[in-house]
């Protein structure tokens, strides 16, 4: 078997959405540092929404915007849920944000986040908790100040909103959140595009059966990417 693996770089998309090629490929924003790409010979399905009007919600769920050294901009974003579930309450922390090397988001706080590419100074919020009756809702202004001497590249952040403890039963403890990543591009400043395939392993190969394929891909500009690749095999 021969195989030939092609990654391309897209930025600023505003959908975390996985396209799907002749070996689909599982992806995400790259932020920095290293991003797992696992290929595989099958249909990965799309995220679905849970349905009915229940659980925690959140309107304008990721905050990606382009801007200036100096800037004040605000976001507004609606926390909600549904009238069948018990009222809450409800805290909201701005924090670092890092990634792993699977590409999920990992948490920083302020002894944590030490990396030049933080966002999470420039972030605050009206109100840091509040409480939602049954199919209540409450908006939660952002405000993002942008210094004058930010630099180069991107900043990132996260706003993470969650649920005080409740019970599951059994005595589990549940928490409900949902992270809002907050990515910020400096206009008209110098942004490097640049990265590199730092590993590409194969699974045993058998006939007739899926051939696993991961490559790992690390970000060595100073800004966001969105990753794809197509792996052709003949």
């Amino acid at each position: 078997i021969r195989s030939s693996l092609v990654v391309k770089f897209i930025s600023m998309l505003h959908t975390s959405h996985c396209s799907t090629f002749k070996l689909p490929v599982r992806c995400g924003w790259l932020v920095s540092g290293v991003l797992l790409l696992s290929l595989l010979l099958s249909t990965i399905p799309s995220p679905a929404l849970a349905a009915g009007d229940s659980g925690l919600k959140v309107t304008n769920a990721a905050l990606v915007e382009n801007v200036l050294p100096g800037q004040t901009l605000t976001e507004q974003m609606t926390v909600s849920i549904g009238s069948a579930d018990p009222e809450v309450n409800l805290s909201v922390q701005v924090y670092g944000l890092a990634q792993t090397s699977s590409g999920g988001y990992q948490l920083l706080n302020a002894a944590q986040d030490t990396g030049v590419y933080s966002a999470r100074t420039f972030v605050s919020v009206d109100n840091s908790s509040f409480h939602l009756e049954p199919g209540g809702s409450h908006v939660v202004t952002a405000t993002i100040s942008v210094p004058q001497d930010v630099g180069n590249g991107g900043r990132y952040a996260v706003i993470y909103i969650s649920t005080d403890v409740t019970s599951g039963g059994g005595g589990v403890g549940i928490i409900s959140a949902i992270n809002i990543p907050v990515f910020l591009t400096i206009k008209d400043s110098q942004l490097s595009y640049t990265g590199d395939i730092t590993a590409l392993t194969v699974g045993q190969v058998v006939s007739g059966q899926a051939v696993n394929i991961s490559t790992m891909f690390q970000n060595t500009g100073n800004v966001h990417l969105k990753v794809k690749g197509m792996v052709n095999i003949s």
